[in-house]
């Protein structure tokens, strides 16, 4: 799995990789392995053009540090449909109440959206930002895409639902402090960070965030069980 974030070469995944890691490390208490990894990284930093010489891990390494810069195409063009993905919606509650309400559908958001991109810019502006690599299907964002495309209402209560189960977990494990409900709890606060940066809401990973929730509430249930047979 490690392989495959780093051969993907792509940002948000590694990145909520790296702080599910962190995140796991701390609330299990294994503060060497912690300091060990942070002082590898610091290490690799110093030394990186020591360290760093085929045109893989230059390309990778620049693909890390273009987090930060706003401005260049990728970064520029998220930011861009983060907005504009907002606006919209809070201008259908004005507007189209039908929208706001359920959304455009999980397949029709295409036409609604380009067409108010068009209706409120410029040609010229509109085709600089299509270079940046906007999309019109999606918002590069979970939680914008599924409030467009299903509406407030649904979103509300989805993710609601979602927070409701994962403090669950949560607690599970602060009575508990098994790592194996930890683990689940990591990889679920990873997908709602990648949330932020990618939109998967109706994809596999959605179904692998189910299928790990369902094993930290098993595990709750087997501890709960555990200490009913324990009583009697």
């Amino acid at each position: 799995g490690i392989f495959s974030l780093i051969l993907n070469n792509s940002r948000a995944p590694l990145l909520s990789f790296v702080l599910g890691i962190l995140f796991y490390l701390i609330f299990s208490k294994k503060i060497k392995t912690l300091l060990f990894i942070i002082g590898f990284f610091l290490f690799v930093l110093m030394f990186q053009n020591i360290v760093i010489k085929s045109s893989f891990f230059k390309e990778f390494s620049n693909r890390v540090e273009t987090i930060s810069i706003i401005d260049s195409g990728g970064n520029a063009a998220r930011l861009f449909m983060w907005k504009e993905n907002m606006n919209f919606m809070l201008d259908s509650f004005k507007n189209n109440k039908k929208v706001f309400l359920f959304g455009t559908g999980i397949k029709n958001r295409e036409i609604p959206f380009k067409e108010y991109l068009t209706n409120k810019m410029e040609t010229k502006e509109l085709e600089k930002v299509r270079r940046w690599g906007v999309s019109f299907i999606d918002a590069h964002n979970a939680y914008l895409n599924m409030l467009v495309q299903t509406g407030v209402p649904y979103t509300i209560i989805y993710y609601l639902t979602l927070l409701y189960f994962t403090i669950k977990v949560f607690f599970n494990f602060l009575t508990s402090k098994n790592e194996y409900t930890l683990s689940c709890l990591t990889a679920m606060g990873a997908f709602y960070f990648s949330g932020i940066f990618y939109g998967y809401s109706f994809t596999y990973e959605t179904f692998l965030f189910f299928f790990v929730l369902s094993l930290g509430l098993t595990k709750k249930l087997m501890d709960n069980n555990s200490g009913i047979n324990d009583s009697e």
